[in-house]
């Protein structure tokens, strides 16, 4: 089955860099984050300095070559933007295109280790870190003078030879010149023989018919009318006078907001912490978006009336939050609809957007939520908050990650808790606009 990798975002936290990806296979996706090491990193984004940008797609290549002599390993990143297609060379270590070469068989699966507790690991893919990448280099490098000795070989064989033929061919033309038959020195004359390179060499240029290059102005007014039909297409986001509307992707996909906006996203509550989640953003005057997981309403209905009664964005996390690709089509409507209903007997309103757990969704769920008026959020930053030691590493991995356009993916935890002022001011600080996220477009209000 086809399997295409398409990279959301490439960044930096506390755990090194990291890779912001949606892997497809047939109608499944899942978003997965793979840890990379800083050769890759800094190739990838040599080769992508615009990423994110709104309305493009990044579809890294699996495929991957080696440059011998300059010892490195190359692959490919597809730019699709609108109907206009480009491609990209991007260098990485040959760690990481091994293991992508294993994604790509399904030897390492995104989701091997994601368990139904909630607060489980993220879809990390289990990537080598740099210093595998330095050992391997460093193998390459003790191999390298074999190489050069193995390269030159051919050349001092051929001066070897040189050597040896040129004096007995001068010998033998000063002695036996005579001998030679008349008739053969003129057919040599006459019709020489050439090596395959001479004998093009020799042709006449006027017999030469190379095939004429491509019209550029035909290349650029294709381009050009791709990026027309890209701005008025279904996949395309209008955007209505006097109220932002949310970007999504070509598949309708929730998962960035404009530059210059931020959005932070709460998931696997209500929790024994949510009620002063919902106090700081109240003190900053900044709204949030949560996305409740509806099996604790029960236990932390608190958390649910203090987002309510702040006038918060309440979204859809699932029942239990099981991995929704592993479900059958009845437990998937289960999942999605009963967690509607739980939540709206205390949200006064429609629930419409849904977050599946682990990020991971295939066309039945789209379908769900689609029959029922209700919209797929994912998201293109990811702090991993669920794994961090203290309050510091969370601020440092969000502040430190191109904040611009980001829907942060943070979790209903004290630590979470305990990193959102020093977030919020520091969001403040940079002078970005902190918004929630709706169906719709999402609410003006925000600072």
């Amino acid at each position: 089955m086809l399997r295409i990798l398409e990279i959301i975002d490439v960044g930096k936290d506390t755990s090194g860099p990291f890779l912001l990806c949606q892997l497809r296979e047939g109608d499944e996706v899942s978003q997965l984050r793979l840890s990379i090491d800083s050769v890759t990193y800094q190739g990838i984004r040599a080769s992508i300095p615009d990423l994110p940008a709104s309305g493009k797609r990044y579809r890294l290549s699996f495929a991957s070559s080696r440059h011998r002599r300059k010892r490195k390993r190359y692959g490919s990143i597809s730019i699709i933007d609108g109907h206009a297609i480009r491609r990209v060379v991007v260098c990485g270590s040959d760690v990481f295109f091994h293991q992508l070469t294993r994604l790509h068989r399904m030897e390492l699966h995104p989701l091997a280790d994601a368990s139904n507790g909630l607060g489980a690991g993220t879809n990390d893919a289990d990537f080598h870190d740099v210093k595998e990448v330095d050992t391997d280099l460093s193998t390459a490098e003790t191999d390298a003078p074999h190489r050069k000795w193995r390269m030159w070989l051919p050349w001092v064989g051929a001066v070897t030879v040189l050597c040896v033929a040129l004096p007995v061919g001068l010998f033998t033309t000063k002695e036996f010149h005579t001998l030679a038959p008349p008739t053969v020195a003129t057919t040599n004359v006459g019709n020489p023989v050439y090596s395959s390179t001479e004998r093009a060499a020799s042709i006449p240029a006027k017999t030469i018919r190379p095939v004429p290059p491509q019209k550029p102005a035909r290349a650029e007014k294709a381009v050009g009318n791709a990026g027309r039909s890209s701005d008025t297409k279904a996949g395309a986001v209008a955007k209505p006078s006097g109220k932002r509307v949310l970007q999504t992707s070509p598949g309708g996909v929730m998962y960035q907001v404009p530059s210059g906006d931020v959005a932070l996203t709460i998931d696997d509550g209500p929790t024994a912490y949510t009620a002063d989640i919902v106090r700081v953003f109240q003190k900053y005057g900044v709204p949030v978006t949560f996305f409740f997981v509806s099996s604790r309403i029960s236990q932390f209905s608190e958390g649910i009336r203090a987002a309510v009664a702040a006038g918060d964005v309440i979204g859809s996390h699932s029942v239990s939050h099981p991995i929704l690709t592993k479900l059958s089509a009845a437990e998937q409507r289960f999942q999605i609809l009963a967690s509607r209903a739980a939540l709206e007997k205390y949200v006064p309103y429609r629930v419409t957007l849904f977050r599946p757990p682990y990020g991971s969704f295939n066309g039945t769920t789209s379908s769900i939520l689609k029959q029922n008026g209700m919209e797929l959020v994912l998201w293109n930053r990811d702090p991993r908050d669920w794994a961090a030691k203290s309050p510091e590493e969370i601020v440092h991995s969000v502040l430190e990650s191109h904040p611009s356009g980001g829907v942060y993916d943070l979790h209903d935890t004290k630590l979470t808790l305990e990193a959102l002022p020093a977030i919020i001011q520091g969001l403040k600080k940079m002078g970005l606009h902190i918004v929630s996220l709706s169906a719709n477009g999402y609410p003006t209000n925000g600072s």
